[in-house]
């Protein structure tokens, strides 16, 4: 049952990033910036714990190939590991997107991007629902 909604979800959500590919990407952002390097760091950690994806989707992982009896000291490795790569990917993101010419590409390029991914996700969605 959780696989048919977790496909049905993927598809919902590929479906959608299609539908609204051609809407235009607004980069203006009027709310204030924040005041302080402290300020702005915790608005990232408090964003990123916001978001439940990554949680959800590192969890699905290691219950289904971490294997039962394996020492906490593994998982506290695996833990380690997980932070590690998704600090470097949001800093590496963060970097690449402050440059006006990333920007500028994504914009010019976002609509095909986001029905390319759009359609993966959907064909995911499927293929789990399907096996």
């Amino acid at each position: 049952m959780l696989k048919i909604v977790g496909g049905g979800y993927l598809l919902w959500l590929g479906v959608a990033l299609w539908r609204k590919a051609r809407q235009p990407f607004i980069a203006a952002d009027a709310r204030p910036v924040p005041r302080s390097a402290l300020s702005a760091f915790r608005l990232g950690v408090l964003t990123q714990l916001a978001n439940p994806k990554a949680p959800v989707v590192f969890s699905a992982i290691f219950l289904g190939t971490v294997p039962q009896g394996t020492p906490a000291a593994v998982y506290a490795a695996l833990l380690a590991v997980v932070f590690l790569n998704e600090f470097i990917w949001n800093i590496g993101v963060a970097r690449i997107f402050s440059l006006e010419r990333s920007r500028a590409a994504y914009i010019s390029l976002k609509t095909i991007i986001d029905r390319s991914f759009g359609g993966l996700l959907a064909l995911l969605g499927l293929k789990i629902v399907a096996t």
